[in-house]
């Protein structure tokens, strides 16, 4: 199969280069997902899910073309200048560290986002900056939701509008599996607190997968030792939105109104945002 998907591409590029390669086995594994996507034990894609067909189309496109020095790609010759130059550069080097090692040129003090992904490419992700502003942006997300007095939802959803996409909802459903399983694999380790959780847990998710999610979350905040009412409320089955507001004290900060004895055992469920369902 990779000789004749490789054979097929070398008709029209001899040398297919990454983004080619990237490109043909994205559309194979969408069209095809479960017989040449990577897949979890669960069923589930691996990350992009096409990361290993890519490297086999890669690599079948290197050793074809290992012996065949008119179909790799050849480095354009540089201009005398552009010798002159790195040979004054090799020179300088020799000659002993200099005043300034990075100099900045005038009028590029402070580069884009387009100049940065010029400058670093793709491969730009793998740098410890990006590690290093993701952990601030994770800390100023986590300080602007739990200031007191608590934000404005609108102010949220204008500066993180990720966390209000069917995107963060749809995750929360495929990865709950994912920690529920985790804790199950480990159940002996855990303390008896979450033993008598996950217990609990498998006799309603056997009836309703649909509280994948929500297992999964009680999970998390129970190994944390987060309280349920952080998050979660509840009420009677039969409560409406009035009772409610009437009975139940609300917080500003939103909540999850589960309506049920239980929060596993509740099937519907209200939110709850500034202090009004």
């Amino acid at each position: 199969m990779m000789r004749e998907t490789v054979d097929a591409t070398r008709e029209h590029c001899p040398n297919s280069n990454k983004a080619v390669c990237s490109e043909i086995a994205k559309s194979i594994v969408t069209q095809y997902p479960k017989t040449f996507g990577g897949l979890t034990e669960e069923g589930e894609l691996l990350g992009s899910g096409y990361h290993s067909l890519f490297t086999k189309i890669k690599t079948r496109v290197e050793h074809t073309n290992r012996n065949r020095t008119l179909n790799r790609i050849s480095r354009p010759k540089r201009s005398n200048e552009e010798e002159g130059t790195s040979e004054a550069g090799e020179n300088n080097k020799n000659q002993g560290p200099s005043r300034e090692r990075n100099p900045r040129l005038p009028g590029k003090q402070e580069t884009g986002d387009g100049d940065h992904f010029q400058l670093c490419g793709p491969c730009g992700a793998d740098k410890r900056e990006v590690d290093y502003l993701m952990k601030l942006t994770y800390t100023y997300q986590c300080h602007m939701i739990n200031t007191c007095p608590p934000p404005i939802i609108s102010d949220l959803q204008e500066q993180w509008p990720f966390l209000f996409t069917n995107r963060l909802t749809q995750a929360l459903l495929n990865k709950g599996k994912k920690i529920v399983n985790f804790f199950k694999s480990q159940k002996t380790k855990w303390r008896r607190e979450i033993q008598c959780l996950l217990n609990e847990i498998d006799g309603y998710i056997r009836g309703n997968n649909d509280l994948t999610a929500t297992a999964a979350i009680i999970l998390l905040m129970t190994h944390f030792k987060e309280k349920d009412e952080s998050l979660f409320l509840l009420a009677d089955v039969t409560a409406t939105r009035v009772d409610v507001e009437a009975q139940i004290p609300l917080p500003d900060t939103p909540r999850l109104i589960m309506l049920g004895n239980t929060l596993l055992g509740s099937s519907k469920g209200m939110v709850s945002i500034e202090g009004r369902v």
